[in-house]
């Protein structure tokens, strides 16, 4: 049981760390976007990159919880 508490905070803490590094790094974006017009295509490619790096994150982060879950109810109907 205590394996699957400390899973779920090292999921839990991952996930706040990733979902703020990428508010960070999507927060200047319309200052500098504004500041460098030329560059809005690459700042709009970075923005859906790092869109894509933490839905990805997310979605594997789940399944592991998941997976987690249905194991620890498992052993638990076998004990």
């Amino acid at each position: 049981m205590g394996k699957v508490v400390m899973l779920r905070k090292i999921s839990v803490s991952s996930i706040a760390t990733i979902y703020l590094v990428a508010l960070l790094l999507t927060l200047p974006y319309p200052l500098v976007s504004d500041l460098y017009p030329e560059y809005g295509v690459f700042f709009m490619l970075f923005g859906q990159f790092v869109a894509g790096i933490v839905g990805g994150t997310f979605v594997i982060l789940f399944i592991l919880v998941i997976i987690v879950l249905i194991v620890s109810v498992v052993k638990r109907a076998v004990d």
